[in-house]
């Protein structure tokens, strides 16, 4: 009786299912980057650009390089905070594999290994070309300081009407595994930027990513997907119950 129990709860657990938000994209604008979701060390956006803002190091500088869609919405954003008297300076955009890991080399020197400030090479966010860093004209040079400032308020009360987010909010540490940044700015598009900032949410705990639509039918693929693996499951389970009843499951193993 202990075999046959051990057998199927064995079973059981080799075919269990997860659902995770990283697994539920349907927008690659909404791509997760963490240290459980990396990218590839040969990973370079297809169509980086240079947008028009001010930069902290003007010039044609990697790091002053977005993703396209993102820089234009960047652009609007620079402007729309202008409007409100509002300046802000570009500081960092897309950043290589190569370049994350000497930043991340320097940072594990100077911190030791718990340091939550810099990511793994290819665990950076940075390398999508979907953020840009960017601080005012306060002194608050990516500090979290800059949170406080008039610019940093902007940017946290703004930047989802431009498809922004703040990627690592306060009090969400724990969830995010990076420390308070109020300056990195990661483009999901408005529709996720605004349901993040409504419901004060950061990308690690979100389910879905794009409209209820679309969701509803990621929903029915997974509870197809998952009635068949109970079906797999307790067939299976059926066969293994007569194989130990019949005393051959276990030979395989004396094989």
């Amino acid at each position: 009786m202990g075999k046959k129990f051990l057998a199927i709860i064995l079973l059981t657990l080799t075919l269990t299912t997860t659902s995770s938000y990283a697994n539920n994209i349907c927008n690659n604008y909404h791509i997760v980057v963490n240290k459980d979701n990396r990218l590839s060390a040969d990973y370079v956006p297809d169509n980086l650009v240079m947008p028009n803002v001010e930069f902290y190091s003007p010039g044609d500088h990697e790091k002053n390089y977005m993703e396209e869609t993102a820089a234009r919405a960047l652009e609007q954003m620079f402007e729309g905070a202008k409007q409100d008297g509002i300046t802000l300076v570009a500081v960092s955009g897309y950043r290589s594999y190569n370049r994350q890991e000497v930043l991340y080399g320097n940072a594990l020197s100077q911190h030791g290994d718990h340091q939550m400030c810099v990511a793994h090479a290819g665990a950076s966010e940075h390398q999508t070309g979907l953020v840009m860093d960017v601080v005012g004209t306060s002194g608050h040079l990516l500090t979290q300081s800059f949170g406080g400032t008039p610019e940093g308020i902007w940017v946290a009360e703004n930047c989802h009407k431009y498809g922004f987010i703040v990627r690592y909010l306060e009090g969400k540490e724990h969830i995010t595994g990076v420390i308070y940044e109020p300056w990195h700015l990661r483009y999901v598009g408005e529709e996720l930027a605004t349901y993040c900032y409504t419901n004060h949410l950061v990308m690690e705990e979100l389910v879905y990513c794009c409209d209820e639509e679309k969701n509803n039918g990621i929903r029915g693929m997974e509870e197809e997907l998952n009635m068949n693996i109970r079906d797999i499951i307790n067939i299976l389970q059926f066969n293994v119950v007569e194989q130990v009843n019949n005393g051959t499951l276990f030979n395989v193993f004396k094989l």
